[in-house]
């Protein structure tokens, strides 16, 4: 019987080289896997092959996690995972039928979408003039602004490339966004300085990542999070735990409409592939919902509105003498 984590090992290299999904995406899915497969050899199972991917197996797997806390919208995220598994297993006839689809989860709860103010932003980018070195400011402000106003995934940024910053059209190519769909984003004047003056001062390297780290190595995610985490500390939110790469992006998302973009272009610009889910994005603040509030009201009456009207200016009636 062939081995279960054989089995994941073609599933993940079918999903990356097959479906072409994102690296985060895959990396998810990756270590949701392994978590199954170490908990199936904590529970009796050593060296699990295909015979214990079952109904009953995975529901013990999922009152185990329900046990532990974890949150429905967490265990929708973990069964995502193991349904795209079964569903490969079924396509390459491995199994009949998807054992995960017999699964009862629970209902998903909301999500904490996390926000970043304005306040904050401006403070970040403050904190990246006070970096120790002139090329240390031009690249963390570049990369900053970047998340901050063009509203790219982690891994889009990171994927970058020198020739994917197109100075003279004033955008930036992303090749590599969710699904390999590529998209153009346009630049704003203060990002395409930045983007500029980080190409002027850019070390000579052996790669054209955008994002340079050494001569041989780009910026990844452990890099720019220490990033981060220090231009916080600067900026005064050393514990903001809500300053994070993508509540940047849904704060660029919320910028865009209150600032009149509409939803449908608001999509193109994330990448969004429904319409659903750039609506997730979008936050509205109080002071805009205080300024609809008003238009709440039922319409006035006629009556009522004749009443508010300013009155007429009342002339007195002048006796002419008689001649």
């Amino acid at each position: 019987m062939t081995q279960l984590t054989d089995l994941i090992t073609d599933y993940l290299n079918h999903a990356i080289h097959e479906r072409g999904l994102a690296v985060s995406t895959v990396k998810g899915s990756q270590a949701w896997l392994r978590n199954f497969t170490c908990w199936l050899e904590d529970s009796g199972y050593p060296s699990p092959t295909m015979e214990v991917f079952t109904v009953p197996v995975l529901r013990r797997y999922q009152y185990t996690l329900s046990g532990k806390g974890y949150r429905p919208r967490t265990l929708h995220s973990v069964f995502y995972s193991l349904r795209s598994f079964g569903d490969f297993l079924v396509t390459s006839g491995v199994l009949t039928v998807n054992p995960v689809k017999s699964l009862t989860l629970p209902k998903n709860d909301a999500a904490r979408r996390l926000t970043v103010s304005e306040e904050e932003i401006e403070a970040l980018l403050e904190a990246c003039e006070r970096q120790r070195t002139p090329q240390g400011v031009a690249f963390s402000r570049a990369m900053l602004m970047v998340f901050i106003f063009c509203g790219l995934r982690r891994q889009e940024c990171f994927d970058l490339r020198v020739s994917d910053v197109m100075l003279s059209d004033k955008s930036l190519l992303v090749r590599s966004g969710k699904g390999a769909k590529s998209r153009k984003v346009f630049l704003s004047p203060p990002v395409h300085v930045a983007l500029a003056e980080w190409l002027a001062v850019r070390p000579t390297a052996h790669h054209d990542w955008l994002w340079y780290y050494d001569p041989a190595r780009r910026i990844g995610e452990v890099g720019f999070k220490r990033l981060l985490d220090e231009l916080k500390a600067v900026a005064g939110y050393k514990d903001a735990d809500n300053i994070k790469p993508h509540s940047l992006r849904h704060a660029c998302a919320t910028r865009l409409l209150r600032h009149g973009a509409n939803i449908k272009d608001i999509q193109v610009w994330l990448g969004h592939s429904q319409l659903s889910t750039t609506a997730q994005y979008l936050h509205s603040s109080e002071e805009q919902l205080r300024s609809i509030a008003d238009l709440s009201q039922l319409p006035q009456k006629k009556e009522e509105q004749k009443e508010e009207k300013k009155p007429e200016r009342e002339y007195k009636r002048v006796r002419r003498p008689m001649r």
